[in-house]
């Protein structure tokens, strides 16, 4: 009784283990994303910890030929308004929307240098405080964005992944077949494949 269980018990063991390495192999492996430092300005940095807190599926990497992604972004376009502007707005009409207003472009490419995703964002505030609103407005949709560029990805790599044709397969000798687990070592005989021993 008391083998049974402990057989029963290893059993449970190696079927959650095999599950668990199963589970590892079949988990998709995060793409990796350089974002290309912008001349004169610290707005990359504001865009990687976008990524980061907004839980953007992509690992950051400093080093671009590590990256599968690149983002790239334009130059900030910061329009200014005149105190004077501002003042005469006020008065005569609103006061909303007399803050100055930024924009900036973003483009994400593989490393063929096929554009996979681009956004332009406005922001109406002005300060530090619209580099973080724009970084976060990028990493959001570029989050919603990923899962379609992941799909794609997967479907090119099913078109591209090809069994042999009948003739190649009858072509193939023992050498060119690899065998593994636990029917390998069934099938193999002296170093050729053979009936169960």
């Amino acid at each position: 009784m008391t083998r049974w269980l402990a057989v029963g018990v290893l059993s449970g063991l190696f079927t959650v283990a095999g599950l668990a390495i199963t589970a590892e192999a079949q988990a998709p492996t995060r793409q990796r994303l350089f974002v290309t430092p912008i001349e004169d300005t610290d707005f990359h940095v504001f865009i990687a910890a976008a990524m980061t807190k907004k839980g953007v599926p992509v690992d950051i990497t400093m080093k671009p030929e590590n990256a599968d992604l690149i983002l790239t972004a334009s130059a900030i376009e910061v329009e200014k308004q005149s105190t004077g502007s501002k003042w005469a707005r006020c008065i005569f009409a609103s006061c909303a929307g007399i803050q100055d207003k930024s924009n900036v472009s973003v483009q994400i490419a593989d490393r063929e240098g096929l554009v996979r995703w681009s956004y332009a964002v406005n922001k109406g505030r002005g300060g530090q405080k619209n580099k973080q609103s724009m970084a976060e407005a990028i990493a959001k949709h570029f989050k919603d964005a990923y899962g379609k560029i992941r799909a794609e990805d997967a479907a090119k790599a099913a078109k591209t992944a090809t069994a042999p044709s009948l003739k190649q397969a009858y072509a193939m000798k023992p050498k060119d077949v690899t065998l593994t687990g636990p029917e390998a070592a069934q099938l193999r005989r002296g170093g050729q494949l053979g009936a169960a021993t």
